[in-house]
């Protein structure tokens, strides 16, 4: 919780983002895990999508797939498109290796299937009636996660 309420991300295209962390600070973890990573997965969503926007001038990723008829791509597609976009920079010159490393985790984390905080496990929260999270395995991993929401928002 530390770590969100000194989250301060910036730029257009970040008003709900904004709106969303305000009602995320409010939440005890430990009484409302599910709450949380509603909205945990929201806030990556949100943040891919103004990530892409505030790159698409200079070739950045897309969050839209325009070989079928714009609709979005997988979230974690994106969040891969746009880790690989900060790696490798603007131009696309040498990957960074401090980036590199920072986003590792994270994107071994959301991509893994089996994993609490993976994008799977945030869309069975929806869909999957029987799957629960409880909130000591929640925090665990969130800061697994976290530098990856951060980079998207400066």
């Amino acid at each position: 919780m530390r770590k969100l309420r000194a989250f301060q991300p910036s730029g257009q295209g970040r008003d709900k983002i904004a709106t969303l962390l305000r009602e995320i600070r409010k939440l005890k973890l430990v009484d409302h895990p599910h709450a949380f990573c509603f909205i945990l997965r929201s806030l990556f969503e949100l943040s891919a999508k103004a990530y892409c926007a505030d790159h698409q001038a200079n070739g950045g990723p897309s969050a839209t797939d325009p070989s079928h008829n714009n609709q979005d791509k997988k979230l974690i597609d994106v969040l891969r498109e746009v880790a690989n976009h900060m790696i490798v920079g603007h131009p696309p010159g040498r990957p960074n290796q401090a980036i590199q490393r920072d986003l590792h985790g994270p994107l071994t984390e959301l991509a893994n299937h089996a994993g609490l905080l993976s994008v799977t496990s945030m869309n069975q929260l929806i869909h999957n009636p029987q799957f629960t999270v409880d909130a000591q395995h929640v925090a665990r991993v969130f800061n697994q996660v976290f530098p990856l929401l951060q980079r998207m928002n400066p």
